[in-house]
């Protein structure tokens, strides 16, 4: 891989040195800083929650293209690659104002395998799917999960990644399912998973309050502006560690998600590759050394195709 580049006013590109530590992985022991402070919920690493408007800024300059299929990116030897910054550890912004996590590892490992070279374009939650559906990237690598719904509107490769969605609040509010929460302030991100969860399970008249990113309903949560927000198990743990203060705690299991490679409906060859490229990573291990880099512990067993996710 020759080189990767993130969409910016200022594009950055990786020395290959940085880029065989980042796709090779390391044990959790011996992490750089910034992915002991991700890892840890170390303030320095929640430039995310006082960055909020970082990735709506960046998410504006891509611009609208045609799909393109493998064909096309291994023409131009580089694959565009539509990641987040908000949600650490999965992808949070570094100390160099880069974006760092799981996801953003699993980009540079798949153009690495493809041989072509990587451009990160930052989105937000919300605009995961649009960037897709108006080709302003290949694919996505940004926790995005796989639903009937979505399907009907990109494709999916086979899960690379599975989570639990989890409710955070503080404890002295006493839920222990959706059912209890009708009578609270409950922050949502627009454009996730997370929107139609809640929506579907809270009780009629429930307070749904929604929020443009993750770091911004994260935010809400921090200050008091909402009384709960559903999240990712480790991301709701990161939060309850940068804010003390509001003793939050995990009230309980809403939903466990597969996430995959988001792609274009017109990119099948892409797909097929990208699913490819999956199993090569999981069978060689390069999957699991992220995994333990970045989550600790062993890699889940993962469905073997989209087809296969409950």
């Amino acid at each position: 891989m020759k080189g990767v580049s993130t969409k910016s006013a200022r594009p950055t590109t990786l020395s290959a040195t940085r880029r065989r530590r980042n796709s090779s992985g390391s044990s959790p022991r011996s992490l750089p800083d910034d992915k002991q402070n991700i890892t840890k919920g170390r303030p320095s690493m929640f430039k995310t929650i006082a960055a909020l408007g970082l990735a709506a800024a960046f998410a504006g300059l891509a611009t609208p293209g045609f799909a393109a299929d493998l064909d096309e990116v291994m023409a131009r030897n580089k694959i565009i690659i539509g990641v987040q910054n908000d949600v650490p550890p999965y992808s949070a912004i570094g100390d160099n104002n880069e974006p760092i996590g799981y996801d953003i590892d699993v980009a540079k490992l798949l153009a690495e395998r493809l041989g072509v070279e990587l451009e990160l374009v930052v989105l937000t939650g919300a605009n995961r799917v649009p960037y897709l559906l108006s080709n302003r990237v290949d694919a996505v690598v940004a926790t995005i999960g796989i639903t009937p719904e979505r399907r009907e509107a990109i494709d999916f490769t086979r899960p690379y990644l599975v989570f639990q969605t989890v409710m955070l609040a503080p404890e002295d509010i006493a839920v222990s399912s959706a059912d209890e929460i009708g009578a609270y302030r409950v922050g949502v991100t627009r454009g996730t998973m997370m929107d139609p969860l809640v929506t579907n399970a809270a009780p009629a008249g429930t307070n749904i309050m929604r929020f443009d990113d993750d770091a911004t309903s994260a935010v809400a949560l921090a200050t008091g502006q909402v009384d709960m927000v559903p999240t990712g198990e480790l991301i709701a743990r990161a939060i309850a560690e940068q804010n003390p203060d509001r003793n939050l705690e995990i009230k309980f299991v809403m939903a466990s998600t597969y996430a995959g490679i988001g792609v274009s409906k017109d990119s099948p060859a892409l797909r097929d590759r990208l699913n490819e490229v999956i199993a090569e990573t999981l069978e060689d291990g390069a999957l699991a050394k992220l995994y333990e880099t970045w989550l600790g512990g062993e890699l889940p067993e993962l469905p073997a195709s989209v087809d296969d996710v409950p």
